[in-house]
């Protein structure tokens, strides 16, 4: 007979789970989006993001596996760039502001 194991799992275990389950998810969601269903706005960006939509558009248009699995990479590169950019105009943003208010306050 099955004993009732209780299982804890670490952060660790629970981000390569999430990373296991995003994609399928969002596979699942491409094929209701190509059914004819509209995605909402956070769902498309997700969608965006993985390269899934592009990977869609490239299918569509008859490119191989492996013209496809460069775009996506490639995609996926420059948006790991552009977010980085970001990230780092965020935290001079940040500090402009805080160095504007102790000159205010001073």
């Amino acid at each position: 007979m099955l004993e009732h194991v209780e299982m804890v799992l670490s952060l660790k275990d629970w981000v390569i789970i999430i990373q296991i389950l995003i994609p399928i998810l969002l596979l699942s969601i491409v094929k209701e989006h190509c059914v004819g269903a509209q995605p909402t706005h956070i769902v498309n960006q997700l969608l965006s993001y993985e390269g899934i939509l592009l990977a869609k558009h490239l299918k569509i248009k008859g490119k191989s596996e492996e013209e496809i699995k460069e775009a996506v990479q490639k995609h996926k590169e420059i948006v790991a760039a552009r977010y980085i950019r970001r990230k780092e105009l965020r935290k001079k943003r940040i500090e402009a502001k805080k160095t504007a208010e102790t000159k205010t306050n001073e």
